[in-house]
């Protein structure tokens, strides 16, 4: 990744500069935190990220330290990852209003959210290259501000005392979380699904985007091109997705007897699983297929509740 590095510093050069370049920066209103300043508030926060919509309450400190008064983690989305933004919305909506009346002591009082949002936006508004990420259907929504999808919501739903009043990304939210634990965080990293980066410049944040960004082609393969199209983020997060799952499985066989604590050759060695392996599980209709996909790395005495494992 070395030569990649060098590549990325490069683009992140030209655009500062105003030259031409693959990357965008992306400006974000969010400042260099101090929550000392903010000692007594209380917010909601409402995570959209992928097909668990997670809730929660927070209160800031005297000292600055950061209270759960509650959070809630069990909505699945889905049944309604492929319905459109609309229905999407008004789902969020509506459990963010039924929780928030059973779980807070401060329903029925102004309240502040912020709203995480971790697929593609700018300026507040749903970018049209959202669509299908995560499987995510947003038709209905595309163009439009999230702030206002979601306070119009809540007003429709009989909570117009809550508003949501900054949206940001799982990148941005990772950054805010690093100034507050490490005064002198500068860049966060999500690798996963997807690849992003935001980072602290000149007292600003900035989200980097690529555009596609340059790479020999000799180092591709044609998958490897295909992915390239929605940019340079995704090749770099697809490259790591099936040593992750290798490092999770030959941890779990080890130390928890998965496999019956038998470890195969393929399992041991790095990069001994693929990416594709990942998505072919992920998309999986049952064991045997499963199962199947497991024999293809030298697994050939997975059990069901190993199957299962695997699988979550």
């Amino acid at each position: 990744l070395m030569p990649l590095a060098k590549r990325v510093r490069n683009q992140i050069r030209f655009s500062r500069s105003g030259q031409p370049s693959s990357l965008q920066m992306i400006e974000n209103s969010i400042q260099s935190p101090d929550l000392r300043a903010l000692a007594g508030q209380r917010s909601v926060y409402a995570d959209l990220g992928g097909s668990t919509l997670h809730l929660g309450e927070i209160e800031i400190l005297a000292g600055g330290e950061i209270k759960v008064l509650w959070q809630r983690d069990d909505i699945k989305l889905d049944a309604y990852i492929s319905k459109g933004g609309p229905e999407l919305f008004d789902f969020i909506a509506q459990n963010i209003v039924d929780t928030v009346k059973a779980r807070s002591k401060n329903a029925g009082q102004k309240q502040i959210m912020g709203f995480t949002f971790s697929f593609p936006h700018k300026n507040g508004r749903i970018l049209k290259k959202a669509q299908g990420v995560k499987g995510f259907n947003f038709k209905g929504v595309i163009g439009r501000n999230i702030l206002k999808l979601v306070n119009d919501r809540l007003d429709k739903f009989g909570m117009p005392d809550l508003k949501a009043v900054v949206v940001t990304n799982d990148t941005e939210g990772a950054l805010v979380q690093g100034k507050l634990l490490f005064k002198n965080a500068l860049v966060s990293v999500i690798a996963g699904s997807g690849f992003n980066t935001a980072i602290w410049l000149l007292g600003r944040m900035f989200n980097m985007e690529s555009g596609g960004l340059a790479i020999p082609r000799e180092w591709l393969s044609a998958h490897d091109r295909r992915v390239m199209k929605r940019g340079a983020e995704e090749l770099i997060a697809g490259k790591f997705l099936g040593e992750m799952l290798r490092v999770r499985l030959e941890y779990l066989a080890k130390k928890q007897g998965l496999f019956g604590g038998k470890v195969s050759k393929k399992l041991q060695a790095y990069e001994g699983i693929s990416s594709k392996v990942v998505t072919r599980i992920y998309a999986a209709g049952d064991q045997k297929e499963i199962r199947s996909i497991l024999r293809g790395i030298g697994i050939k005495n997975a059990s069901p509740q190993d199957i299962k494992i695997v699988k979550r």
